[in-house]
């Protein structure tokens, strides 16, 4: 079964709309035990939420201890005997940050939890995580402030690193062809990294709007050869914050709603891909009609999807889940 996890931290997110129990625990056993094969973790900004497959509940924990920067990402991996969790990057008030934090499971929920602090090659926000053997692959993003005059956006990079978990140290690997912020990762095999879509430079195919441009290519890294191969207009319309997970079985990578500025789109669809062939497939659509920022992760062999927002089909209304 899938045992990584990753979970972007950011925007606003709302826990009003779940519509499962949810229990203030911090002392609950599900936390104190660290079960990997019954419980889905899932990390928020002041709180960590886990999720038992068994009894179909959430519970919830405070991060009392800890802040999180906001708009940073979490990847979960395991270490020896306990589940460790990797936050990177994020913005701290107007400033996009290089730190790169290691935390326990126990250190999230303990008042007294120790963490390790280092630093990664750049500033990171809106850029993926994956953990690979016993490395750390981060990738793309935004870093510094872009010269637009918008105070609320940076410049997007190309850069990718490795960083080591045993020498704890980052090095500088392959840049993608592309720079891309919002984009999609998942490893294949602990061999590749597909990245799927995201904003970035105008591209073919690609939908272009006040100066962002979603994108419809895919690039793959070889782990091994350290180098990134792009495959234009390969997705079947232009996406970004699509969920990504792979599914060993048909050794495919599912993908699953997404947002695309043109509305005539449909962006619930789930699509499998098939890393050898590079093609796609549509499987079905989710009953909600748009899905945006989406994480998916495997719960009792059902496609789960962890998702933030839920457009309205009237334009006009803000109203969201």
């Amino acid at each position: 079964e899938q045992n990584y996890l990753e979970a972007v931290l950011s925007l606003d997110s709302s826990l009003a709309s779940i519509k499962r129990s949810l229990r203030k625990d911090s002392e609950s056993e599900l936390f104190k035990k660290e079960d990997l094969g019954t419980t889905v973790y899932c990390l928020l900004p002041g709180r960590i939420l886990a999720f038992n497959k068994a009894t179909n509940c959430w519970i919830h924990a405070e991060l009392t201890s800890i802040n999180i920067p906001r708009s940073s990402l979490a990847s979960r991996f395991n270490e020896g005997k306990s589940i460790e969790v990797c936050v990177s990057g994020g913005v701290a008030g107007d400033q996009v940050l290089d730190v790169l934090t290691l935390y326990t499971l126990k250190d999230l929920v303990s008042d007294n939890g120790g963490q390790d602090s280092f630093h990664m090659l750049q500033p990171r926000v809106h850029h993926s995580c994956h953990h690979i053997k016993n490395s750390l692959y981060i990738i793309g993003g935004e870093t510094e402030k872009a010269k637009t005059g918008d105070p609320n956006t940076w410049k997007m990079t190309d850069c990718c690193e490795r960083f080591d978990l045993t020498s704890k140290t980052s090095t500088k690997i392959s840049s993608m062809k592309i720079a891309r912020k919002w984009h999609s990762t998942c490893s294949i095999r602990d061999t590749y990294i597909c990245a799927f879509g995201g904003f970035g430079p105008t591209e073919a195919n690609s939908i272009e709007e006040s100066g962002f441009s979603i994108l419809s290519s895919i690039e793959i890294y070889d782990v091994e050869g350290d180098q990134w191969n792009l495959i234009e207009g390969a997705m079947p319309h232009p996406l970004c914050r699509t969920g990504a997970i792979y599914h060993k079985p048909t050794d495919s990578v599912m993908l699953v709603g997404g947002f695309n500025l043109d509305t005539t789109k449909k962006v619930n669809t789930l699509f499998s891909f098939s890393p050898v062939t590079h093609s796609f497939k549509e499987k079905q659509r989710a009953k909600i009609r748009n899905l945006a920022l989406n994480k998916v992760t495997v719960v009792q062999n059902k496609l789960t999807l962890f998702t933030e927002v839920r457009f309205k089909p009237d334009p006009a209304s803000d109203e969201r889940d």
